[in-house]
């Protein structure tokens, strides 16, 4: 239970960068949703690094990873919103429908891709596991 109020939290957090970057980015040129496309490549991005570095680089608690990528990510980038604006885009034959997701969900599994492959970087070199209860220490 007490992960459950911790990925709600992080929720809260999450949908209010996403509301604040989304603002930003969306008053700059209105004429296409580029806070939601902002907002979903980042989060691709953030949510393929963090993955694959708990995965390979860093020990963290299986709560947190969920607080972390579930709570805040998962409330900080959704593709409802993008399915929303295109089909807003097909109901008022706007330009560029197909092309708009095509480069929304391609720019994300690029940003996934490519933070999943920072994260597995070797550049800080491996971890090694110390003894139970103490951190883990770089070679």
């Amino acid at each position: 239970m007490r992960t459950a109020i911790w990925v709600g939290v992080a929720g809260f957090f999450g949908s209010i960068a996403r509301y604040v970057i989304q603002g930003a980015v969306s008053r700059v040129n209105e004429s296409f949703p580029w806070g939601t496309f902002v907002v979903n490549i980042t989060g691709s991005f953030a949510l393929g690094f963090l993955v694959a570095a708990f995965a390979h680089r860093f020990v963290v608690h299986p709560d947190l990873r969920i607080v972390i990528t579930v709570g805040f990510l998962g409330t900080y980038t959704t593709f409802s919103t993008l399915t929303l604006e295109t089909f807003e885009f097909a109901e008022t034959h706007a330009w560029g429908v197909g092309g708009h997701q095509c480069g929304r969900v391609s720019g994300c599994r690029t940003g996934r891709g490519m933070a999943r492959d920072a994260g597995r970087s070797s550049t800080l070199g491996p971890l090694t596991a110390g003894p139970r209860g103490t951190p883990c220490s770089r070679r």
